[in-house]
């Protein structure tokens, strides 16, 4: 639920989290980002990944063993 003019907060997460919930390496995670698969955002010098993106990569790479 929203308050009125205020917009829902986004969730970002931290290449160890989705790391840990993909059953990877950081280095994997890492891997995606430069190679594109992954949108990463720096936020204050620090690499995070929006829920927003981490969603459509596992939409996109759903079965897809390129992404492992």
């Amino acid at each position: 639920m929203s308050v009125k003019g205020h917009e829902p907060r986004m969730r970002f997460y931290t290449i160890a989290h989705i790391a840990d919930v993909l059953e990877v390496s950081t280095r994997t995670v890492r891997r995606w980002i430069a190679e594109e698969l992954l949108v990463a955002h720096r936020i204050n010098g620090l690499v995070r990944v929006s829920e927003t993106d981490f969603r459509a990569f596992l939409n996109a790479h759903r079965g897809d063993s390129t992404a492992s």
